[in-house]
């Protein structure tokens, strides 16, 4: 069984647009796991550019606690994770937690322009913090 969710969050800055896309869910013969990268450019085909590379940590819980925690200490365009002793699991079941560190403080801002007052059914799903450049979405 295959259950997925996913999100992202558009933003521009210096004239190009950008995407942080997020996934969670059951993935086929995976497990449970979750998934963000960074992309640029616009649909329908999304670029990838490793020089967009920054700090990223993702976290993953159901209704039991943790499943896992990934922080890799080194900056990345895309942070993936699964468990394959977890399996079985919606979407809904699962709590994705996903922290990226801007290296661009023109950037981080652009994207806090563009979401800081954006609300879900869930309410406001960013939080920011502006002394490190980060944007954490619980998802």
């Amino acid at each position: 069984m295959t259950s997925m969710d996913v999100d992202n969050f558009s933003f521009s800055y210096n004239g190009v647009e950008y995407i942080l896309w997020a996934w969670k869910g059951n993935y086929l013969n995976l497990g449970a796991g979750a998934e963000m990268g960074i992309y640029y450019g616009g649909g329908p085909h999304w670029l990838v550019d490793t020089n967009l590379a920054m700090q990223m940590t993702l976290s993953l819980n159901d209704q039991n606690g943790n499943i896992f925690y990934w922080a890799p200490g080194y900056d990345t365009w895309w942070i993936t994770g699964f468990d394959p002793n977890t399996q079985g699991r919606t979407a809904q079941e699962l709590t994705a937690t996903y922290t990226v560190t801007f290296n661009d403080a023109g950037m981080y801002e652009a994207f806090y322009d563009a979401w800081h007052k954006r609300y879900s059914d869930k309410g406001n799903i960013w939080s920011f913090n502006d002394v490190n450049l980060s944007a954490t979405l619980i998802f």
